[in-house]
């Protein structure tokens, strides 16, 4: 189908985590999404002025409203431009689109 083989590779491998995702078991994915809101909520702790932190705010609050606690993953996602206003513009719109989708 086509012709570079590393596209070949990337599709296959693609393929491989899609169906891989669709068979996990949705406690599963829970456990996780709670597993990567801890290890966010705990590096932004840790290292508040970190270059990486503005990206672990954006994912924290999505791993919130992943697991269904929108309420906090909304107001995660709402502090974030407060919080590091001088973040990566891809960030800071990351946040407001993802509170746009998720927050009413």
């Amino acid at each position: 189908m086509f012709k570079s083989s590393e596209l070949g590779d990337e599709l296959l491998a693609l393929k491989s985590e899609m169906s891989r995702l669709l068979k996990t078991p949705a406690d599963v994915m829970f456990d996780a999404a709670r597993s990567k809101s801890e290890a966010f909520a705990e590096q932004i702790k840790k290292y508040p002025d970190s270059i990486r932190s503005p990206d672990s705010m954006l994912k924290l609050g999505q791993a919130l409203i992943a697991q269904g606690q929108t309420s906090g993953g909304c107001t995660t996602l709402g502090a974030l431009k407060t919080k590091y206003p001088k973040a990566a513009p891809a960030t800071l719109a990351a946040a407001a689109g993802a509170r746009k989708a998720a927050c009413r």
